[in-house]
């Protein structure tokens, strides 16, 4: 089951930690996205065409 593949972590488990990603792709632009607004994040490895995507689609301000 796909329960069986997937990990999950609580978020009192990734608080106070220091988690870097590492993450590209078309496909994955709105998941990357969603993980930076919720500021889980201290740093994210990516590639340029990815990095771009993200720049264009967050408002300034």
């Amino acid at each position: 089951t796909l329960s069986d593949r997937a990990l999950a972590l609580a978020r009192e488990d990734i608080s106070n930690r220091r988690i870097v990603a590492v993450a590209g792709g078309k496909v994955k632009v709105r998941a990357i996205k969603s993980v930076l607004e919720g500021r889980y994040l201290k740093g994210l490895i990516t590639d340029e065409r990815t990095a771009r995507s993200l720049v264009e689609q967050t408002p300034v301000g």
